[in-house]
């Protein structure tokens, strides 16, 4: 008879294994560039689809008395578990760093560099949160003593949230200048906000306290289920269903703002905006782009007639 953890483990490994196709599509399709966020989606998904095997091999190696096994499965499971929140993060972030990149010029866009920031800062706290999801010491008295990594990554995960937020309602507030396709994206921000609350409460909790009823593999199955998977759960189905119905991006290397935060010259700058009007217009039809090609001919003829001619060294105005 199936347990109710191996319940919910069994709830993790088909959730999560449903998501793996489609985690691998909106990577193939908005691109595989961690600054999207899709590639930590990714990341994400493997992490919990490993979790729950483990979960399930350690509950049936301990019903087989197999001591070897079960150690090497739970300490699989805690691992998994303990390194979520990262990705959660970085997946968001990356929500919000497209935004900022279809926002209007002159309407208070956020520099790249605060997004490249926050990213590294939340991939340190990912590797101390791995380097310190095994290193925790469980007690006779069923009581868990966190290692310090553990807790200085929590609170950096949950800095990035903050931040995360702030950044949710400034977007908010430039609404009118961010692309209408786009739009969905701070919506779909702001809904997974309040279940990610739940989910630092949790972890705040067990982190902190060090009590069993909290820890993901030996605690209360209740609140695990409905703290922790449910709200994680909730959090990917959103990601997932806004990635669907977001237009692809055109593949280009780096954004404008990119290349002017690289140290790029404006001529760069101008072609790049200049090569990426002309793919927009192409969009639109043969004529749409005829009339265009034709227009942007005429300006150059223009600007190269305005300007001196060169002829040995003199200038004839």
């Amino acid at each position: 008879m199936v347990s109710y953890r191996e319940g919910v483990a069994i709830l993790q490994i088909i959730f999560y294994f449903l998501c793996v196709p489609l985690a691998l599509f909106l990577c193939k399709r908005h691109g595989f560039a961690k600054s999207s966020g899709w590639y930590f989606l990714i990341l994400f998904v493997l992490f919990r689809l490993t979790a729950g095997i483990c979960t399930l091999i350690y509950t049936q190696a301990v019903g087989n008395g197999d001591g070897t096994t079960a150690t090497n499965a739970v300490t699989g499971a805690i691992v998994c578990n303990s390194t979520g929140l990262s990705p959660l993060n970085l997946i968001l972030l990356g929500l919000l760093s497209r935004v900022n990149d279809h926002i209007a010029e002159g309407t208070g866009k956020v520099p790249p560099r605060v997004f490249k920031l926050i990213g590294l800062v939340s991939l340190v706290g990912l590797i101390l949160s791995s380097s310190g999801g095994s290193s925790s010491t469980y007690h006779d008295d069923g009581s868990v003593t966190i290692a310090t990594t553990s807790k200085a990554a929590l609170i950096m995960f949950f800095i990035i949230f903050i931040v995360q937020v702030f950044l949710t309602i400034y977007f908010q507030t430039r609404s009118r200048a961010i692309d209408k396709g786009e739009k969905r994206l701070v919506l779909a921000v702001a809904i997974c906000s309040p279940f990610l609350i739940i989910r630092y409460a949790y972890q705040f909790e067990y982190t902190f306290t060090g009590k069993r009823k909290w820890s993901s593999t030996f605690g209360d199955v209740t609140l695990f289920l409905i703290l922790f998977v449910l709200t994680e759960i909730i959090v990917v189905t959103t990601c997932i269903a806004v990635g669907l119905t977001l237009r692809k991006r055109p593949a280009t290397a780096q954004t404008h703002d990119e290349l002017a935060e690289s140290g790029a010259s404006a001529d760069e700058v101008e072609t790049s905006r200049r090569q990426a009007q002309i793919k927009r217009r192409k969009a639109r039809g043969p004529i749409s782009w005829l009339y265009y090609t034709i227009q942007e001919s005429v300006k150059n003829n223009s600007k190269s007639s305005q300007q001196p001619h060169q002829v040995e060294g003199y200038s004839h105005k």
